[in-house]
């Protein structure tokens, strides 16, 4: 479930077809450097960090058990986008040369917001692996510390009129289209007919505006329709961007986290194995000492996941071996409440029942002194998701 350093098979076993076995040793400590880019339509998250970690090997009557502790410091930066769709509901009251002019009119906006939120800390848990025959499995129980601290601006789009309202460019106003020559859906307002379907017209004199607009209201003074100031002041804000508002603040945050996976071995030969594998993740973000005006929410997710990885081990003299591993996993976050952020892959309510694909190709080489050196590359690709990291570690073992 992409927990860092939880492999069962960090001491290679036996090579069948070489007769190359490493030493038994009992005790190991490690560390990892790793960073991820998850990408949305919406948002952006950028993750990278650094773990350590220290573990125990016990055996009885041919079962194994490793159990160790990890500790961390990473920093997640969040960059979201969101918008939502409004109507504003303007009563407008004009009486002119040819119409009396008396009815609520409709505007349609959108309010977009941008978040930006940047998150540090430290983190240590507990890992666990057991194994008996071909059958394995692996654990982590951790909770991370992160000093949250967060802005978001929101703009609010100009207002174009509902398709709810109807003028006329003509005599007489309806809103079924019922009555009236040349119908338009829009607004006159300073020499120009501006319609809802964002083409508009605009005259260079007041001749030609005067025939065009002839018994329409209008958002100015000298024209066919003299309307009161304050209707020019209603029109001209909502056919203008808002001014941005923007609100910062901080918080601190607690993210735990669970997760196991349960799988098995199986031998092929010629240095090859098999490990099909199905796993969950629960992780809960917890917020505190947080400003109101950020308007956070704890969250929760559950994530399930089933695949598996083809490992090849192969001698390489001095008794070195040299491991190149290629996993393949189907995941979900089955169930998702609110944001979650984490270290291992954040959760938007979006994310919900969406199926996605986990990859990760890793090559390692471990010598007969016990120290091991590896790379990873790892992504994660579903419908409007896509994530890619790495990671680099060292591990020695006595």
């Amino acid at each position: 479930m992409a927990v860092p350093n939880k492999d069962p098979n960090f001491a290679l076993p036996v090579l069948a077809d070489t007769q190359t076995q490493q030493p038994e040793r009992k005790s190991g400590a490690w560390t990892e450097a790793f960073a991820e880019r998850e990408r949305r339509p919406s948002s952006q998250i950028s993750t990278a960090g650094i773990v350590v970690g220290y573990d125990r090997e016990y055996t009885s009557e041919g079962a194994r058990v490793r159990l160790g502790g990890i500790g961390s410091y990473s920093n997640v930066t969040t960059k979201a986008t969101s918008s939502a769709e409004s109507s504003t509901s303007v009563k407008i009251s004009a009486t002119g040369r040819d119409l009396s002019f008396d009815r609520e009119l409709l505007f349609d906006s959108v309010a977009t917001t941008a978040l930006k939120s940047n998150a540090s800390g430290v983190g240590a848990g507990f890992t666990w692996s057991a194994s008996r025959g071909r059958n394995f499995f692996d654990g982590v129980a951790k909770v991370d510390f992160f000093e949250l601290a967060s802005s978001k601006t929101t703009a609010t789009s100009a207002g174009t009129l509902n398709a709810n309202t109807r003028f006329y460019d003509g005599t007489g106003i309806a809103d079924d289209g019922s009555s009236g020559p040349q119908t338009f859906n829009g607004v006159i307002y300073d020499r120009s007919i501006y319609r809802a379907d964002g083409s508009s017209t605009s005259y260079m004199d007041d001749a030609s505006f005067n025939a065009a607009a002839k018994g329409c209201i209008i958002t100015g003074s000298a024209r066919p329709t003299d309307a009161p100031t304050q209707v020019q002041a209603k029109v001209d804000q909502l056919f203008s961007p808002s001014t941005p508002t923007s609100k910062s603040g901080t918080a601190s945050l607690a993210v735990m986290t669970l997760a196991n996976t349960f799988g098995f071995t199986r031998d092929l030969g010629h240095g090859l194995s098999l490990e099909p594998s199905v796993g969950f993740r629960y992780s809960y973000s917890h917020y505190y000492n947080d400003d109101a005006s950020l308007g956070l929410r704890d969250g929760h997710v559950v994530r399930l996941e089933a695949g598996g990885k083809l490992v090849h081990l192969r001698p390489v003299g001095r008794g070195a071996v040299w491991s190149n591993t290629l996993g393949l996993y189907v995941y979900s976050d089955v169930f998702v409440d609110g944001f979650v952020v984490s270290t291992d892959g954040s959760s938007f309510k979006g994310d919900q029942g969406e199926v996605r694909l986990r990859g990760m190709l890793q090559s390692k080489l471990q010598f007969t002194d016990g120290v091991q050196i590896y790379g990873e590359v790892n992504g994660r690709v579903g419908h409007d998701y896509q994530a890619l990291g790495g990671k680099l570690g060292l591990r020695i073992e006595w």
